[in-house]
């Protein structure tokens, strides 16, 4: 009897970790202070849920900043058409980064630093809105 409610104890708290892992994102406003105009990417190997979100939606002429938030291996990051290569980003790291659109459309965001297997489908899109 005591082995079958430890493991149900064990089932229950691995549960808890496994939804607290996922919803993570869901509490970064409270969690990390987030400011106008400031949007949080959580940067993970593709295995594990790539970029957090994996979309994004900015206007255009508004300055943005970019916390970029590494959480299991080093990555890179950059999106084609609006911003370099910010550089490595080791787990653990936040980097920093703003840059303002001056034109509208769709643009792809990019990990560029080999990270995984499935490292060529680290892309990301940015949607800039007038």
């Amino acid at each position: 009897m005591k082995k079958v409610l430890m493991w149900e104890f064990v089932g229950f708290v691995s549960l808890l970790l496994v939804l607290g892992a996922f919803s993570m994102p869901l509490f970064d406003d409270q969690f990390m202070g987030k400011q106008e105009n400031e949007i949080i990417i959580r940067l993970n190997a593709e295995e594990a849920g790539g970029f957090m979100p994996g979309e994004i939606t900015v206007k255009k002429g508004e300055t943005v900043k970019l916390v970029l938030v590494g959480q299991d291996v080093t990555h890179g990051f950059k999106i084609e058409g609006l911003m370099d290569d910010v550089g490595t980003i080791n787990p653990g790291e936040k980097k920093i980064v703003e840059f303002t659109p001056q034109e509208s459309g769709v643009f792809v965001m990019m990990c560029t630093v080999y990270c995984s297997p499935n490292h060529h489908k680290m892309t990301g899109t940015v949607i800039v809105e007038d």
